[in-house]
């Protein structure tokens, strides 16, 4: 067994990156996948400079550790599956050091998404300083079928409001209210700043005002629904959908998800999808509800990033 204590970890150049992103893709994509997924990611936005790899014999590249940045300061992470329990302490050290070679000022908080059979590599992140966030729901509903959906009724205490950027102090009011004692990924509250949270709903699809909706009740900031759509022309995501502790159990939520339904209805989309904590029942019900159903599931896993500067 090589010491991995003795291997040399490096930046790998941007000559190198397709062939370091195809080593972190699935088995047996085809050829040219790996500059296609690079030229999408550009074209998104996504910086792909933050990838390190250990240097193996020759100069061949080893396992491959990519972090891909978001708007938000997170970052989602790619990893080299390990083939065997013997590959995974090289991993881990290769996770560890890269994560801390991670720049603070581009990267807050960093996150991976595994399968639910993928028990090795949960373990490597595990053993390099990441926590199990949450197990997730991938839920969706196709919409080809969706007659004209009848906008809810409101309470009187209520008033609607679609997002403009003077709102955006309002919006992270909402936003923060709701994360107490929230059932959705509780161990992320407290560990991003709200200008960070904002930007990264902003950034996740493309933002259109008009499906980003506050809701203040006697005035003040109570719920907020946001429906982003996706690069694909065909879906929208529920971004996030939350009710501040003191409003709940009015009906904030189901109310949302009709105004969701019916704001759908009125445009071309042909598929809804979200993402739920698979802990949050009642959101899990209500989802259901509304004619969603899951589809697949993921592991979560963040680390946070300390301050510093990456190299």
């Amino acid at each position: 067994m090589p010491d991995v204590s003795a291997e040399t970890i490096v930046r790998v150049p941007p000559s190198r990156l397709p062939e370091a992103v195809a080593q972190v893709m699935a088995k047996g994509v085809e050829a040219g996948a790996a500059e296609r997924f690079m030229a999408f990611l550009q074209c998104q936005g996504h910086a792909t400079d933050l990838c390190w790899a250990v240097e193996a014999e020759g100069g061949r590249l080893g396992p491959v550790y990519l972090a891909i940045p978001n708007v938000g300061r997170t970052a989602m992470i790619f990893v080299t599956p390990p083939r065997a329990a013997a590959d995974v302490p090289r991993l881990v050290r290769l996770i560890d050091e890269a994560h801390g070679r991670l720049d603070s000022a581009r990267v807050a908080l960093a996150q991976a998404l595994l399968e639910p059979n993928e028990s090795l590599l949960a373990r490597a992140f595990v053993q390099a300083g990441y926590t199990r966030l949450a197990v997730l729901h991938y839920m969706e509903r196709r919409l080809t079928r969706l007659r004209s959906f009848p906008e809810p009724q409101w309470q009187d205490e209520v008033t609607l409001l679609p997002y403009r950027p003077a709102l955006d102090g309002p919006f992270k009011q909402a936003l923060a209210a709701s994360y107490v004692e929230t059932l959705d990924c509780p161990a992320l509250c407290g560990l991003r700043d709200l200008d960070d949270v904002l930007r990264d709903h902003k950034g996740a699809g493309i933002q259109d005002p008009t499906l980003w909706t506050l809701v203040l009740w006697d005035g003040q900031p109570a719920a907020v629904l946001l429906l982003n759509p996706l690069a694909d022309g065909e879906s929208v995501e529920l971004s996030y959908l939350g009710v501040g502790a003191e409003h709940r159990r009015r009906g904030l939520g189901r109310r949302l998800m009709a105004l969701a339904m019916h704001q759908l209805s009125e445009r071309p989309f042909r598929r809804f999808t979200l993402a739920v904590d698979e802990r949050n029942e009642p959101a899990l019900n209500l989802y259901r509800s509304f004619g969603l159903a899951s589809t697949d599931r993921r592991l979560a896993y963040i680390r946070p990033v300390a301050d510093g500067k990456g190299s």
